[in-house]
């Protein structure tokens, strides 16, 4: 996602917008992230968010800026004015639930200014979700221009569990390593195909019209389901659940 985003900022500048990214992660390159993701051998016990942030900067000269903590809203407070797109590529609930947070910077009867988009994945099949609702009171204004979407309900509405810990994640957890091992082992495909989705909604988003809101891949069974933009399947998450 970090070379996708980086694109998408330098194509913004050429139409002459103003686009900033931010990379936040606490975690440095280790030899277990080697080939998986895009990484060197070079880049073994450097920060992650700065490695990216220096590689991309230097390669298409755009402005981002690296955080190596964990991320915080108060990281977004001086963008109080700027629309945010904030690309979740977490798999704990904790962090997803800090996320969820920023979406309550929107306002229940304005155009969002913050937007979540959400990647997740397993072993073989994976989802993103896209949105920007907090609550169920967000989303009644959602279809006032009946031929546009407004906003979609955030992804902690349409997937509670995710801001849950993982098995593997609680202090009980009766799981030996191998278990946990075995449990978190993904296909070398998954993490790519997962990106390869964000990446268009982010495409869409910002340069063309986005029609769809969540999307589900199995990589095993070969298929892919998508949730559009419809009354129907927005407006089912403004009632209380």
């Amino acid at each position: 996602m970090a070379e996708a985003i980086a694109r998408f900022c330098r194509l913004l500048g050429q139409q002459g917008k103003r686009a900033q990214a931010l990379f936040i992660d606490p975690q440095t390159v280790e030899i277990k992230n080697i080939p998986r993701q895009r990484f060197s051998d070079a880049e073994i016990g450097l920060n992650k968010a700065q490695v990216l942030a220096a590689r991309y900067s230097l390669l298409w000269g755009v402005d981002i800026h690296a955080f190596p903590t964990l991320f915080e809203p108060d990281l977004l407070y001086s963008y109080y004015n700027w629309l945010i797109f904030i690309v979740g590529c977490v798999d704990d609930g904790l962090a997803r639930s800090t996320i969820a947070q920023c979406l309550n910077q929107n306002s229940s009867s304005q155009l969002p200014k913050r937007w979540w988009l959400d990647l997740g994945n397993h072993r073989e099949s994976g989802q993103v979700l896209l949105g920007s609702a907090p609550t169920e009171n967000h989303l009644s204004w959602a279809f006032q221009t009946p031929s546009h979407c407004l906003t979609l309900p955030s992804p902690a509405l349409v997937h509670p569990e995710i801001l849950l810990p993982r098995p593997d994640q609680l202090a009980n957890a009766p799981m030996s390593c191998a278990e946990i091992a075995m449990l978190n082992a993904q296909s070398q495909t998954v993490n790519g195909m997962c990106a390869a989705i964000a990446a268009n909604y982010l495409n869409r988003l910002l340069f063309g019209q986005l029609k769809k809101w969540a999307t589900y891949f199995d990589l095993e069974a070969g298929s892919t389901q998508t949730r559009y933009t419809s009354p129907q399947a927005v407006m089912q998450f403004s009632e209380p659940r």
